[in-house]
């Protein structure tokens, strides 16, 4: 899997002569870049020549998303097919590269007063159906379905009863509240009462008063 080197018109041309080079002459069009600090983020899309659309991403993180949603199109898109989705013109991984034919409209916001409720509700339905089909189980999942979230793992927690537990910083002994001792990190606090400790305090009305 590869992506581009930046996001820019020049570099979507140069992936769009690998992937569909019929559409490389065309006119493109960037769209905006709000909120693209996060390597995580960097995928935009683009308009190729006012029939196209294509989506691109110029780090692994975004390009794992963006391989992550061909595999998903791929997946419904076989028979029988899951209908109302974006037709799929061309895609690649190598480099991720994802072309639909764009479809004239209006955004939502501004015809939410004029749409049929029965024609949208019997469209939802048909989605909803096709989705949830017995046959979506046998579906392979996309290749890409790793997510780059998923690489992250939360530091475990000290147990209260154990005082098990790592985490990354200075290791330390301190004893935990079962008597036991256990690593924890970087010099300890003063200690203060944990749950299992708290729980058997004395309540109003139960032991001796």
């Amino acid at each position: 899997m590869s992506w581009l080197a930046e996001c820019s018109a020049a570099a979507v041309r140069e992936a769009l002569r690998v992937v569909a080079p019929q559409l490389s002459a065309y006119p493109i069009t960037v769209a905006g870049l709000a909120g693209k600090g996060d390597p995580l983020w960097w995928s935009a899309s683009a308009v190729v020549g006012e029939q196209f659309i294509a989506k691109f991403a110029w780090s692994r993180p975004a390009a794992l998303r963006v391989a992550r949603e061909i595999g998903i199109l791929t997946a419904l898109g076989r028979e029988p097919a899951v209908p109302f989705l974006p037709e799929v013109f061309a895609s690649s991984t190598d480099p991720v590269l994802l072309i639909t034919r764009r479809v004239p409209g209006a955004s939502l916001f501004e015809v939410i007063d004029s749409i049929d409720r029965d024609r949208a509700d019997r469209q939802l339905a048909r989605f909803l159906a096709a989705l949830h089909q017995p046959q979506a189980r046998s579906w392979p999942r996309p290749s890409s379905a790793s997510s780059p979230a998923r690489s992250y793992r939360r530091p475990r927690q000290r147990s209260c009863a154990t005082g098990s537990g790592r985490g990354p910083g200075p290791i330390s002994a301190v004893p935990s509240c079962a008597g036991a001792t256990g690593p924890t990190r970087r010099s300890p606090r003063p200690a203060r009462p944990c749950s299992c400790t708290a729980s058997a305090r004395r309540q109003p009305g139960v032991g001796p008063r």
